[in-house]
């Protein structure tokens, strides 16, 4: 039996949290053996070259990568489970200068074995040391050829710290500051963006609206900080790709995903195809609540108060027996998960309202931060964080360089453990209107994944493009924003989010542009890997293994070839996936369906 506890344990890593000596002094070997090691790289000539010199320094950087990773990790557990830790987040800081640290030594590193001829270079690749990270060392010296000297890229980062990196900053500290007069129940009180966004759940249609004015009114009086922000973020980002000699601001993401653009095109147009079956989904829903057509602060509410709650024994065990179901390794990593403390998820005060899994990958852990309720999407999403938590166990016995998988895999893997478990709660439900309930949640979940994605997507690339002449109005903005709306969501909804360029953060992550595709293309590949699972049955749990082992050794296309047998650039596999997503509309239709 699993001995639960809602508390993490950290002391193991490092004792006295904030105030730990210990971490203190692993932090300073590790930022002077990281100075060591860059100004060695610097010195360095043509002796990479050889096999043995060369081993010697992807050991040395491997192993910071490693260390580098396990104090991230901690300062950020550290400043989730006390937002007031002030200790924390300078240490969270000086982590994260560690981290850019470590990627300039990369990028010198990397261009070192750019200059090593081809025909060396496929020898001393061949080495059975340095094969296994052949994929992420190719990859390397491409990104060279493909970027600016180092002593401009250097140039380009610290900029960045001051200007680029500090408009994101701005903007999550303006979000964080805003306070909204709102009525509720008679009181007026100022509501945080957040907490006000809540109030898009409620039951109550009028709160919802009125929430939404105030919302939508709130984000018009600060439209112009909003839009310059946005503007000038842009604008760097376009600038840097201009000099790169980069044509596409598709590239860089495309990039960090492993993907291509044919890839991608097929992915949206098996998206676009769901639209009208969705359609159905809203309308009928719009008739369930009793109106003619949703507005957009509609779409989070539920047609139904049918909730059970589980508690937090009863919730994990649920989950250990739908892993179980699917694969016996995937079970003993979350048991293993809870028995050893590994995840947070007691409900307290001064928590961040963020879950997350971060791995420690030196000491081949995890942990998750997760404030636990009892719904059936709460325990879900808790198995989505363990999902993140096993695709880091599974491939923690590949060398750190193979280790470096991009989002689209890291949704992958955890999305499909939220399927195992969410498709569980509506296989065994018996009650009419739980089923519903817990369809119109998922059914939700997917229509952000499909079309709120897939508003940004269509939002940037026409705001990129303009963009090129010249920052835009905060008008034109909300222009572009409707008209991706309408274009994704299609005549769905009676009033459309004119402001959600200004509230959705993801636009303004300065890590690459185009940054929320990955989450559709992670909850469809799951949903296409699940399909595949219930094809094959027992034994595929060995595929999915294999898979996510893999997960950082070759593009994505080569991954679902190899390992599932399909073309991503071809629409079948899109178009399979999107079926299975929309026999939840199919069930949800057939259920309230009136009497005749």
């Amino acid at each position: 039996m699993v001995t639960l506890s809602e508390k993490w344990e950290l002391e193991s890593i490092f004792p006295g949290g904030s105030e730990s000596q210990v971490f203190l002094k692993f932090v300073e070997k590790l930022e002077e053996d990281i100075t060591e090691v860059t100004n060695t790289v610097h010195r360095m000539g043509s002796t990479l070259g050889d096999h043995s010199v060369l081993i010697g320094f992807l050991r040395d950087i491997q192993n910071l990568m490693l260390r580098t990773k396990h104090a991230s990790s901690f300062t950020y557990c550290m400043t989730s489970q006390d937002v007031t830790d002030q200790k924390a987040k300078s240490l969270h800081g000086r982590s994260k200068q560690n981290e850019a640290n470590l990627q300039i030594l990369l990028f010198k590193f990397a261009e070192k074995i750019s200059e090593i001829h081809p025909e060396q270079w496929q020898e001393l690749v061949s080495i059975s040391e340095i094969r296994p990270i052949r994929f992420p060392l190719d990859e390397m010296r491409q990104q060279v050829i493909e970027r600016l000297p180092s002593s401009q890229e250097e140039l380009i980062d610290d900029f960045a710290v001051e200007g680029y990196h500090s408009w994101m900053s701005l903007y999550t500290a303006l979000i964080r500051r805003m306070r909204i007069p709102f009525e509720q129940e008679g009181k007026t009180e100022c509501f945080s963006v957040e907490r006000l966004e809540g109030v898009f759940f409620s039951s109550n249609r009028q709160e919802r609206e009125q929430a939404f004015f105030s919302y939508s009114e709130a984000f018009r009086e600060n439209e112009e900080v909003f839009s310059s922000i946005l503007n000038n973020l842009a604008g760097f980002r376009l600038k840097m790709y201009k000099h790169r000699g980069w044509n596409s601001v598709l590239k860089e993401s495309l990039g960090l995903n492993r993907m291509s653009q044919p890839t991608l095109e097929s992915m949206w147009e098996a998206v676009a195809s769901s639209r009208e079956k969705f359609s159905h989904y809203f309308k009928r829903k719009a008739e369930l609540m009793g109106i003619d057509k949703m507005s957009w602060f509609d779409f989070q509410t539920s047609i139904s108060d049918a909730s059970s709650i589980l508690n937090f024994t009863d919730g994990v065990n649920f989950i250990l027996e739908r892993f179980r179901g699917f694969s016996p390794k995937m079970a003993e990593f979350a048991a293993k998960a809870f028995e050893e403390k590994w995840v947070e998820a007691e409900n307290r005060p001064q928590k961040s309202p963020m879950g997350f899994h971060t791995g420690f990958p030196l000491i081949k852990q995890s942990r998750i931060f997760k404030t636990y309720f009892g719904t059936a999407q709460n325990i879900a999403t808790l198995a989505h964080e363990l999902g993140h938590g096993y695709h880091q166990y599974i491939i923690s016995d590949m060398p750190p360089l193979a280790q470096k998988y991009g989002l689209n895999l890291a949704e992958t893997a955890s999305i499909f453990s939220e399927l195992l478990v969410m498709n569980g709660f509506i296989e065994m439900e018996t009650s009419k209107s739980e089923q519903i309930a817990l369809l119109d949640s998922k059914i939700k979940m997917n229509a952000e994944y499909f079309f709120n994605v897939y508003t940004c997507y269509l939002f940037e690339e026409k705001f990129y493009a303009e963009r090129k002449a010249g920052p835009l109005s905060p008008h034109r903005l909300n222009e572009l924003m409707i008209e991706a709306q309408k274009a994704a969501y299609g005549d769905v909804f009676e009033t459309y989010n004119a402001y959600f360029w200004a509230s959705k953060f993801h636009l303004y992550i300065t890590k690459s542009s185009f940054f929320n595709f990955p989450y559709t293309f992670g909850f469809l590949f799951s949903s296409g890997i699940y399909a595949k699972s219930l094809e094959e049955g027992k034994g595929f749990e060995v595929t999915y293994e294999n898979l996510l082992r893999e997960s950082a050794s070759m593009t994505v296309e080569e991954l679902a070839a190899k390992h599932l047998g399909v073309d991503l650039r071809e629409a079948e596999f899109w178009e399979n996936a999107v079926r299975l997503v929309m026999s939840d509309i199919d069930k949800f239709l057939e259920l309230t369906e009136k009497d005749e």
